[in-house]
This record gives structure tokens, C-alpha cells and sequence, in this order.
């Protein structure tokens, strides 16, 4: 899009014409967070009143405590979680293997209901009460890090129904896992726990610490916590907040966020402590993805094996980018061929349909291939272990690592297997059907990782080029295991694109340093030749939900673009002294901050959340007597503290209708206009900058200005 085009596309606001095939675009029901505290002669009075040194001591401790105890809590929700899918797993493959038992119908049917009736809960909790659950969490937490306002985001109802989400995608062993559905879990706990009051009391313990930039500060501690449970990882978990969530960033932020994810640590081990009763107490933090080969094998490597580990990176950059771009193609078809509730409840319905048929047919199909037990396996492992086809009692169906044992425990068997335990077949099909059905359950209205199916998919195919260098090298004692190791590194860094945080969070799980340069090449050959034909997919996930996301640098093309040629002209304006019903007028619109004009000059400005206190609290009512003053700034603080005041109530209460004609005065409560503003020419919001977008596909990389639009999805907030 050339410069002229450019220019001629912006004349055409604010009415904008796009065609139904463009697939990105800016949903303009998005709106921004003012993370900073409106000013206003009110809050300045007091400010100069308030003994500072006071203040910030308490307000400091307050944050660090809220930190804590913030950590403590998503621990206890991920140890709960955890056990509980551990004995649902348990259960799961008893009832399953008692059935298949008895032949392939009445297995098929088991197996069946216990795939589709959970999903089909699930998306019916996703569609009818929480859209914005659809897909990994990812994008909708780095928006609301970014400054993004997501409708419902700091809700009790969006918790609830996420948690309940995670254990139904685990009872129906979808493909696409849970970690990053509990980091999304974490981050809506931090948001959450902003607003948590004590039940059956209106007492809130944290809302001096609920203002929005400390709630930022929580959500961005919740999120690494939620990496930190997911992954058993605490430093790469805060290393994976920081390179893919934060915008900002400062040193108090990144202890608080180390302090969180240890705290969640703590709880995780020491619930799993109590469970497991009779063995020894150890505050050891046991990570989930656990490469338990590495405490008994030296991972040693070669320098001739460089070459090798270098095409492992390029293999997985290359199979990440096409898993990337084929969620853009099934993307743009859900768009226009999937548009109705009935559709989309089909589509879950038909996806769990399929999962259950190629899980019972190809178990009947490997049948014949046997594994042996390994030693030490957990009560889970165990229990996933069928014993149809298999006539040794130390055998057990191999594709049952696939099928039928949760997506930790299947890369952990993946890693700790040696050569020639698993068959060719077994293991290419397990890499094939994790590509595949992770790919179909993300962007259905269903809740989705993305990180973990790849990690077992490069497991996979990471185990057969152990197997082919173990045939083909002269060299013995060759450890497949390690190849798996670095073929999940490679796949996974090939689809999310992260360098630091995966490769430190695999260091993590292998214990062992001395690999970190095999881990670190892999990384980063992976980050370059994945980028060359797709973007990361969680910036593709933040571009197909049109999120307003803004780039930390500037791009080098909107540079010669002056405020004229992205500005919006047709903005809305308020007088200094207006009736309450002209303020509701104001709050209907659809924008967020309005000037302040006396004399067609620029005194101060508002915005809707200001107004929206101002009409909550009625203060224009209150007598001449009253001290104003401090009580709007009462207010203030308790309204900052709900962190969005909801318009809708304030808009449709019935208590205004008597006040339209009421008289408001909005010279102590606006934010003075500090600037020689002579007139108002035009307002420029959040989305006219993150039209600029450079996208990259298939080795082309071009900006572009992506078009604004209302979505008619449920998703639109």
C-alpha cells in the first residue's frame, strides 16, 4: 500500500468500507485503559494534604503483601486442579479399560461420551457466559497487559468458568492441553483478586491496592505464577511474562513477579507432598515437563553434532510456521462459513466425534506393538497402561502413550524411553496427531494450549531422528531420549518464537546447564527460519481477535505520517457546566475521553470513566455544605478500586431519570489542559496507531493499515 493510498484511505473516515476476505482487522468496540490516575483539582488538594512518606510506605507494603498473597492462592488453585485431573485420569482409564475388555462397540461408545459430553459443556460455558475463554488466553492477557480493556476480565464468573473449563478439556484429554490456560488463569487471578471482597460481607481486604496500575502490577504477577505452575519452570516462567506479555517493565516489578511464582511453588509441591503420603518430605520443586533421564544420563554432546542440531532447528521453525499459517486458513474459513451458534456447537460436537474415532481405531490398529513397563512410574502412568493385544505382563499397548495419559506424562514418557521401546509407526502417528487435532481445537469455542501438543509433537519426531542417527552413526551408546529433548525445543520455539524464556524453561526441566548451548542453537535457528514465513502465533491469536495492541517501537514506515492523517475530526465535546442527561448522552458514545471546550478553547479533558463515578455517586446532588471535595475523592478511590465502573448500570438506572435536567459541574473534576491548546482539531485513540501492523508471510514482509470494523462475534466486548 503505497503512500498516496495510504492518504486516500484515511480521507474515507470515518466511514470505513472493507471487503469480507481481509482477515485482520481492529475491532473498534475495543477501548483503552488509562493505567494512570485522572488528574483534576480535587486530587491535587489532597495530594497536597497527604503525608507522602506515609502513604507510599503503606501503599508499598499493602502491594507486597497482595503479591503474596496472590502467590498462595493460584497455588492452591493449581494443586487442587492438579490432583483432581490426576484421579480423573485415574478413573477415566480404569472405566476404559474395563471396556475395552469386553469388545470395540461398547468401548467406542464409553469412549465417545467421555470425549464429547465434556467438550460439549465447555463450549457451552464459553459461548453462553465467557466468549473471551475461546483460544489459549495468550493474546487476551498480553492485550490487557498492553493496555486493552477486555469486557468481564476481572470478574469472579471469568474465573469460575476458565477453571471449570480446564478440568472439562482434561476429562476429555483434548489435544491441545492446559498450560497456557493456566497462565490466562493466573493473570485472571490477579485481576480478580483486585476486587475480592470476604463472602456475605462488603468488606474488600485489598482495595487500597486495586487501583489500575497496581492491578497491572498483580495481573502481570498472576500470569508468571500461572506460567510457573503450568510448567514447574518459576524463572522461565517469569522470563515468558516478561518476553511475551509485558509492554513495561521495572526491577520492583520483576521481584514481585519472582516472589509470586515462588509462593505458587511452594503451595504446588506442598499439596503434592500431603498426597502423596509415606514418602519422604522434599521441598524439591518438581517441574511438569521433568526430563527425568537427565538426573541418570549424562546429556553430553559433540561438536560434529552442531550440524545435526541445526537442521533440528530449521526442521522445527519450518513445521511451526505451516501449523501457524494453516490457523490463519481455518480462520478465515470458520469467518465465513461458521457464523451461528448451531454451527459452532457442530463444529466441538463433530471435532470430539473424530478425536474418539481415530483414538478407538487406531488402538485396535497398534494393537500388536508392545512396550515394556518402565520402573518407577506414577499411579497415572500406571493406569493408562492397556493390557489387550499385549500377551507379556511386563507389556503394555504402546499407543496408550498417546491416547490415553495426559500431555505431561506423555512427553515425560517420551523422554525417558530408549531406543527401540517404541515402534516407528506408534511414535510418527502420535507426532502426526497432535499436529493435527491441536491445530483443528484452536479457534473453536473451546479453550486451547498450544505450546504442549508441540512440544509432544517434537518429541516425536525429535525420538525418530535419535533412532535414524543411532543406526547411522558409528559412535555407540547413542541416547534417543536427548534427540526428543531437542526435537520438542525445536518445534516449540518453531511456533511460539520464543528464544529466552523456552530455552530456559527447558533448562529448567533438564537440570542440567551444560546443554545449553545445544538448546540455545536449536532456539534460535528455529526463531529465524520460522519467522522468515509466519508470524509467532501468539501474535496471530492477538491479530485475529483484533486486539488494539500497540508495538513497543515504532514502526519506520509511520514515521513521515503527521496527527492530520490518522486523527479522528468528528470528535465530541463538552461545556464546562451540562445537565446530567447531556453526560449519559456522553457515556452512549463510543468514545472514551472527551475535551472540555469554554470559548472554543481546550480547558481541561474527562473521561468516561470519570463521568461514569461522577453520575454513580450523584455528587452534583449533594448540598453546598457538604464538603465535595473530600467526598469525591472518596469516591474516586472506591470506583478506582472497582477498576471499571459498569456503564451499562449507570446508563440504564432508573434513579437518573428524575436528574436529566440536573446541573453538573465539571471544572474541579476534569483534568486541566496543561498545553497551549488554542482549538480542538481532532482526537487520535489507541486504535489509529495499532492500524499500523508489518506482517510477514512466507518471506514477505510488508506494513500495512489494518481496517477498523464492529465485529458481529460474541466476542466483541
Amino acid at each position: 500500500m503505497g503512500l498516496l493510498s495510504i492518504i486516500q484511505y484515511y480521507k474515507k473516515r470515518p466511514s470505513r468500507q472493507i471487503f469480507n476476505s481481509n482477515l485482520y482487522s481492529i475491532n473498534k468496540q475495543y477501548s483503552a485503559i488509562n493505567f494512570i490516575p485522572p488528574e483534576s483539582n480535587i486530587r491535587t488538594q489532597i495530594e497536597k494534604e497527604t503525608d507522602l512518606r506515609h502513604y507510599y510506605a503503606s501503599s508499598v507494603a499493602k502491594k507486597w503483601f497482595a503479591v503474596i498473597i496472590l502467590g498462595l492462592f493460584i497455588g492452591t488453585l493449581g494443586a487442587v486442579m492438579a490432583l483432581i485431573v490426576e484421579e480423573m485420569f485415574i478413573l477415566k482409564n480404569f472405566v476404559l479399560k474395563e471396556t475395552l475388555k469386553y469388545g470395540l462397540i461398547g468401548s467406542s461408545f464409553v469412549w465417545m461420551v467421555w470425549t464429547v459430553f465434556p467438550i460439549m459443556i465447555c463450549s457451552f460455558v464459553v459461548m453462553e457466559f465467557a466468549p473471551t475463554l475461546r483460544g489459549c488466553g495468550i493474546a487476551s492477557a498480553t492485550a490487557y497487559l498492553n493496555g486493552v480493556k477486555l469486557h468481564n476480565f476481572h470478574k469472579a464468573s471469568t474465573l469460575l468458568s476458565l477453571y471449570l473449563s480446564i478440568f472439562l478439556i482434561s476429562a476429555a484429554n483434548m489435544p491441545g492441553g492446559r498450560e497456557e490456560l493456566v497462565i490466562y488463569l493466573g493473570a485472571l487471578s490477579g485481576a480478580f483478586i483486585t476486587r475480592a471482597r470476604i463472602p456475605f460481607t462488603n468488606i474488600r481486604p485489598f482495595l487500597s491496592v486495586s487501583s489500575r496500575i497496581n492491578m497491572r502490577t498483580l495481573v502481570a504477577a498472576g500470569t508468571a505464577a500461572g506460567g510457573s505452575i503450568a510448567f514447574g519452570t518459576p524463572i522461565g516462567a517469569v522470563l515468558f511474562c516478561l518476553e511475551e506479555g509485558l509492554s513495561f517493565w521495572s526491577p520492583e516489578l520483576t521481584t514481585m513477579m519472582f516472589l509470586c511464582t515462588i509462593c505458587s511453588n511452594f503451595v504446588l509441591h506442598l499439596f503434592y507432598t500431603l498426597y502423596r503420603r509415606g514418602k519422604d518430605f522434599s521441598y524439591e520443586i518438581m517441574p511438569y515437563l521433568f526430563f527425568s533421564g537427565a538426573r541418570h544420563i549424562s546429556l553430553t554432546y559433540e561438536f560434529s553434532e552442531i550440524p545435526l542440531f541445526i537442521l533440528m532447528g530449521i526442521i522445527g521453525g519450518l513445521l511451526g510456521s505451516f501449523w501457524n499459517e494453516g490457523q490463519i486458513i481455518l480462520r478465515r474459513w470458520r469467518n465465513n462459513n461458521i457464523k451461528t451458534k448451531t454451527l459452532r456447537y457442530l463444529e466441538v460436537a463433530i471435532l470430539g466425534l473424530c478425536l474418539s474415532l481415530c483414538g478407538i481405531l487406531t488402538f485396535h490398529y497398534f494393537g500388536a506393538e508392545c512396550t515394556q513397563k518402565i520402573e518407577k512410574e506414577d499411579r497415572e502412568a500406571r493406569s493408562s497402561h492397556m493390557k489387550v493385544y499385549c500377551k507379556e505382563d511386563d507389556e503394555f499397548e504402546s499407543v496408550t502413550i498417546y491416547l490415553f495419559q495426559d500431555l505431561r506424562h506423555t512427553i515425560k514418557s517420551l523422554l525417558v524411553i530408549h531406543k527401540e521401546l517404541i515402534s516407528f509407526s506408534v511414535v510418527l502417528f502420535g507426532g502426526i496427531y497432535y499436529y493435527v487435532f491441536s491445530g483443528l481445537q484452536l479457534g473453536t469455542y473451546l479453550p486451547s494450549g498450544i505450546l504442549i501438543p508441540h512440544l509432544i509433537c517434537g518429541a516425536s519426531w525429535g525420538y525418530l531422528v535419535g533412532i535414524w542417527y543411532s543406526q547411522a552413526s558409528v559412535a555407540g551408546n547413542i541416547i534417543v531420549s536427548k534427540y526428543a529433548f531437542l526435537g520438542a525445543v525445536a518445534q516449540g520455539s518453531g511456533v511460539a518464537r520464543l528464544t529466552l524464556s523456552l530455552g530456559i524453561i527447558m533448562i529448567e526441566s533438564c537440570g542440567q546447564q551444560i546443554f545449553s548451548l545445544p538448546i540455545f542453537i536449536i532456539v534460535i535457528t528455529a526463531k529465524w527460519f520460522g519467522g522468515i514465513f509466519s508470524r509467532p502465533i501468539y501474535r496471530i491469536e492477538t491479530y485475529l481477535e483484533g486486539y488494539p495492541f500497540l508495538r513497543v517501537t515504532y514502526l519506520p514506515i509511520s514515521t513521515p505520517y503527521k496527527a492530520k492523517h490518522i486523527m479522528i475530526s468528528s470528535m465530541v465535546s463538552l461545556p464546562p457546566r451540562l445537565t446530567v442527561k447531556e453526560l449519559v448522552d456522553a457515556l452512549i458514545s463510543k468514545h472514551q475521553v472527551f475535551p472540555v471546550l469554554e470559548n472554543e478553547k481546550v480547558v481541561g479533558v474527562v473521561t468516561k470513566y470519570q463521568i461514569a463515578v461522577i453520575l454513580k455517586s450523584k455528587v452534583y446532588k449533594f448540598p453546598d455544605n457538604i464538603d465535595k471535595e473530600h467526598l469525591m475523592n472518596e469516591m474516586l478511590l472506591e470506583y478506582e478500586g472497582e477498576s471499571f465502573v459498569e456503564l451499562e448500570e449507570v446508563i440504564h438506572s432508573e434513579d437518573s431519570i428524575p436528574d436529566a435536567y440536573d446541573k453538573v459541574d465539571l471544572t474541579n473534576f476534569m483534568s486541566a489542559s496543561t498545553y497551549l491548546i488554542n482549538s480542538a482539531q481532532g482526537i487520535i485513540t489507541r486504535k489509529d496507531i495499532a492500524c499500523f501492523k508489518k506482517i510477514s508471510q512466507f518471506m514477505l514482509m510488508r506494513t500495512e493499515v489494518l481496517p477498523l470494523r464492529h465485529w458481529s462475534s460474541p466476542l466483541t466486548v
